[in-house]
């Protein structure tokens, strides 16, 4: 689920929003952007 997320976000963000996900865990990734 956490993958889904992830390719979500990049996709929906942009890398922009990828650099900061890579400060935190994969865990948390997707539970800051909810």
């Amino acid at each position: 689920m956490g993958s889904l997320h992830s390719s979500g976000l990049v996709g929906t963000f942009g890398s922009s929003d990828r650099a900061h996900h890579k400060t935190v865990l994969p865990g948390e990734e997707y539970q800051l952007s909810l």
